[in-house]
């Protein structure tokens, strides 16, 4: 690509189910075999919304410039989170399942066979299901525990809820998943989830019968493709209760790939969205037409560097997926 004058070689690394390394990652080796300086962006993949719920959480955003490479390396391009069954334990009663938590993504060195963290992006957290258990924080990755960048992807917004506030999951180095602002009479629609830079929005009462879900937070930007472009959207919260009651339309998902939640449709009309792949977006949350929340999407892996003037240069990298 061709970016302020300058000629640069880019590689981007995905997530491709067929290669998944059982542990919600496609890897990748390579090798450079003469130093180089780089540019590298790492995306977190987003978590899943919540049935009847929350948005998901975008995956967190690590975008660093001139660093220098040179050797061996592996690279695991996290999944976003999948959207979970309508009820626990599958059966037509109980409580609601959250939505699932998406997979981190990292860039290791390779030395005499020993893979060591180089960077590090965390997955964005799961989104709310009405009336389930509290989803987990998003796993914090820290320097102080022995990693070598801060990182932490958007917290899960709230579900759906009545008698009191449902609570969103704070996040250390990404946006807050919003809470849902329940009344003693009404299931408020659910919160959005937490982006890479800002917090998600609150479920909102419209009228005396109408609530919305609150909008995903947005992600980070960035130009490493020679576009400015967002990544890491919360994904927007479901705008619906029991039975549809007092549901209405669904929160707008966060830039970068947020998934928007579910309007009131009553008919499964798919107005639920997922995250968007390859952008780390949290999936939607779910209401009344389309119960289950949107899928998260899934994360990346960008390393620039700049290509010599020479017409006969060939980059220097050799790559491998699965990596061995």
């Amino acid at each position: 690509i061709n970016v302020d004058s300058k000629d640069y070689v880019i590689y981007t690394f995905k997530y491709n189910s067929a290669y998944d390394n059982t542990l919600g990652q496609s890897e990748y080796s390579f090798n450079l075999d003469k130093e180089v300086t780089a540019d590298i962006l790492i995306i977190g993949g987003g978590g899943a919304g919540g049935v009847l719920g929350g948005g998901g959480g975008g995956g967190d955003v690590i975008y660093e410039t001139g660093l220098t490479l040179n050797g061996d390396y592996k690279i695991k391009v996290g999944k976003g989170g999948s959207k979970s069954t309508e009820r626990v334990g599958g059966g037509s009663s109980g409580h609601y399942n959250d939505g699932n938590p998406g997979y981190f993504s990292a860039i290791y060195t390779v030395a005499d066979a020993v893979d060591t963290f180089y960077r590090i992006a965390g997955e964005g957290g799961a989104g709310d299901g009405w009336s389930g258990t509290v989803p987990s924080v998003p796993t914090i990755y820290e320097t102080t525990s022995g990693y070598p960048n801060n990182s932490q992807g958007g917290g899960g917004g709230a579900g759906l809820y009545v008698g009191g506030i449902g609570q969103g999951i704070i996040s250390t180095y990404s946006g807050n998943g919003a809470n849902s602002n329940g009344t003693n009479t009404k299931y408020v629609a659910g919160g959005g989830g937490g982006g890479s830079s800002g917090d998600g929005s609150i479920g909102i009462v419209v009228s005396a019968t109408l609530t919305n879900g609150g909008n995903g937070g947005d992600g980070d930007s960035c130009d490493i493709t020679g576009f400015n472009v967002h990544y890491g959207g919360g994904g927007g919260g479901g705008g619906g209760a029991s039975a549809g009651n007092h549901a209405n339309l669904g929160g707008v998902g966060g830039l970068g790939g947020g998934g928007a939640g579910d309007n009131k449709d009553n008919n499964n009309n798919d107005s639920i969205i997922d995250g968007i792949n390859g952008f780390g977006g949290g999936g939607g949350g779910g209401n009344v037409g389309n119960t289950t929340g949107g899928n998260g999407g899934s994360g990346i892996v960008i390393i620039r560097f700049p290509k010599p003037s020479s017409s006969s240069y060939t980059p220097p990298i050799t790559s491998s997926l699965p990596a061995t």
